[in-house]
């Protein structure tokens, strides 16, 4: 787990990559479901299909994201998603 209890997740795009630091959780339309991450997440891969990327910020501050297929990786709090 992080020190800070906290995630970073960054977003990889043909175009650009975007690092979002201090997050609560990450919520994805895995392709079995809506799966949560939280700090302290076991190591992953994930598949993701269509829809919302959710990223709750320390302080409650929510993004969405319309996402489509692509894949995440979950290592020591830092989740890759790569679309």
């Amino acid at each position: 787990m992080s020190e800070n209890g906290r995630l970073q997740c960054v977003i990889s795009t043909a175009e650009k990559t975007t690092p979002y630091d201090g997050l609560r959780s990450v919520s994805l339309p895995a392709a079995s479901g809506l799966m949560q991450i939280l700090p302290g997440h076991a190591e992953g891969f994930v598949v993701i299909g269509e829809g919302d990327l959710i990223l709750k910020h320390a302080d409650d501050h929510i993004e969405t994201f319309r996402i489509g297929a692509s894949e995440c990786h979950i290592r020591e709090d830092q989740v890759l998603i790569i679309i």
